[in-house]
């Protein structure tokens, strides 16, 4: 997925935070977009924004989360 930025995040079906270069072969179709709060301050944030871009696999996550 190149669409993931630095300032984005990805869940998976638990809301936990994944890396990523775990779907860095799958296709942006398999995901949707959902806006999330970053209070990231694991090894997978790159920014400290206040607000971030999340993407989560579609049917896992909820796009309104």
């Amino acid at each position: 997925m190149k669409e993931v930025g630095a300032c984005h995040i990805i869940v998976n079906n638990a809301g936990i935070q994944i890396p990523a270069s775990e779907i860095a072969d799958q296709s942006v179709e398999d995901y949707h977009r959902i806006s999330a709060i970053n209070q990231c301050a694991g090894p997978y944030c790159a920014c400290r924004m206040t607000q971030a871009t999340a993407w989560a696999r579609k049917g896992e996550v909820s796009p309104t989360r």
